[in-house]
């Protein structure tokens, strides 16, 4: 409890200070500070998530499934599926989600990493559509993607090579 409150006061204090680093976008002429936004529904999300890692629900729910004989049906993978895509947008999160249901599948790895992959692609793009209705695929958005786009091809090399070099059995 006590790492979890120094993270919330570690965290409050970076905020404050990246509030006041200048910033300065023509996509937002009047913002002239790193835009932060102190509305409690995020310190509630994030409160949420910490309590998740504490108490290790999404890993308890995931082990749980995963030792359980019976394999989940569609239903489950409707829930969980829809609880992931919504955690991706809100908080780029739908990883435990998908886990949760994924990892009780009892998948091989590369079916699992397939899946991974097939599933996040579908949702990233989806989330275009939103993005595009909230202004958010603007000149400086879509400038800042052009600029990380190049890291796309070393991170696919990469985990190609971690996905060959790990065993099955410590995947």
């Amino acid at each position: 409890v006590f790492s979890g409150a120094l993270g919330v006061g570690i965290g409050f204090g970076l905020q404050n200070v990246i509030d006041s680093i200048p910033f300065v976008t023509q996509a937002l002429p009047t913002v002239t500070t790193f835009p932060i936004d102190y509305n409690p529904k995020y310190y509630i999300i994030a409160v949420t998530f910490a309590l998740n890692r504490w108490f290790s629900i999404s890993e308890r729910i995931a082990r749980r499934l995963s030792t359980n004989e019976r394999v989940p049906g569609t239903a489950a993978g409707v829930f969980w599926g829809t609880l992931s895509g919504f955690t991706s947008t809100l908080a780029h999160a739908g990883g435990p989600p998908f886990a949760v249901y994924m990892l009780a599948q009892k998948l091989d790895k590369t079916s699992l990493v397939a899946t991974s992959v097939l599933f996040f692609l579908v949702t990233n793009y989806t989330k275009l559509v939103p993005y595009a209705l909230l202004g958010q695929l603007n000149h400086a958005n879509l400038a800042a993607s052009l600029l990380f786009a190049p890291l796309a091809p070393l991170g696919i090399w990469l985990g190609v090579w971690l996905h060959r070099r790990v065993s099955e059995q410590a995947f």
